[in-house]
């Protein structure tokens, strides 16, 4: 058995190669193992705070692998729509982030969230939320959406920006659901290198130029030529874009933001250097 990259890897004597990871949360507990020889996979999923998951993954794959009649695999549909306490919940985020409390805060989070980020990292957040965008209030003009029962995301719409804010639930048996995750996206200042690099990209994406912009560097990591035929792809589909909300980032070294085309929308993800400028990584998505 080897540990690496997150990853076992044991050497199974009827099976082979079986590659697996445990994991967990308040309320919640998980083992994912693969079998690279056959392409199948197992998921196993817990509603108990670190659930030991990996027994009953194990005998689901080795059934898998080895079919048997005395093995039946059900597969349950998914609920429809977030559960009430998380539309409840979302309530009680827009009054925090007015409004920063930490025993609030307290109530309403599982404690991972304080060691995840400190309530005081949090704050500064918000303080330079209220910079990037101003006054802030949730955009009535776009409903809220759920991948699942217990994911939420919003957005709030400010005098100079709109951003996205997400939440995820724990699934604790027997208490009422409290949020385990929480994010919101921060635009870049304009005159940061993070800003440059998303003005320059979206002028660029406009104008049809063949050659990549100059004031723009790419990191010697990356692939300049990659970044660049997809970027063009891009925008053969969505054609002239203008910025829209902004939906992930830390507005210092990552963005994520909307590109409203003629045609379609894109998203565009950057990373960049801040000390150098240098363009890191760029992605889109049709």
């Amino acid at each position: 058995s080897y540990y690496g990259f997150g990853l076992f890897v044991d050497e199974d004597p009827a099976l082979g190669r079986v590659v697996s990871h445990s994991g967990g949360y308040p309320g919640f507990g998980s083992n994912m193992r693969w079998h690279p020889a056959t392409g199948l996979a197992v998921i196993a999923l817990g509603n108990g705070t670190y659930s030991p998951m990996h027994s009953l993954a194990e005998l689901v794959l080795r059934a898998l692998v080895t079919p048997s009649a005395a093995y039946q695999v059900a597969l349950a549909p998914a609920p429809v729509g977030p559960w009430p306490e998380t539309v409840a919940a979302v309530d009680t985020v827009n009054a925090l982030l007015k409004d920063w409390d930490d025993g609030a805060a307290d109530a309403l989070f599982t404690e991972n969230v304080a060691l995840d980020r400190p309530y005081q990292e949090r704050r500064a957040d918000l303080a330079l939320l209220r910079t990037r965008i101003g006054a802030f209030d949730v955009d009535a003009a776009r409903p809220a959406e759920s991948d699942t029962p217990a994911q939420r995301r919003w957005w709030l719409a400010g005098e100079r920006a709109t951003v996205a804010v997400a939440i995820q639930l724990n699934p604790e048996r027997g208490a009422v659901p409290r949020v385990q995750s929480l994010a919101f996206a921060i635009p870049p200042a304009g005159d940061s290198a993070l800003g440059r690099a998303l003005a320059t990209v979206t002028e660029w994406l406009n104008d049809g130029a063949a050659g990549w912009p100059t004031s723009l560097p790419v990191a010697p990591e990356a692939d300049a030529g990659l970044i660049a035929r997809r970027l063009r792809m891009a925008a053969a589909w969505a054609g002239p874009v203008t910025p829209g909300a902004y939906q992930a980032g830390d507005g210092t070294t990552s963005v994520t933001a909307e590109l409203i085309g003629e045609h379609a929308p894109v998203t565009l993800s950057l990373l960049v250097n801040p000390s150098t400028g240098e363009l890191r990584q760029a992605d889109v998505a049709l």
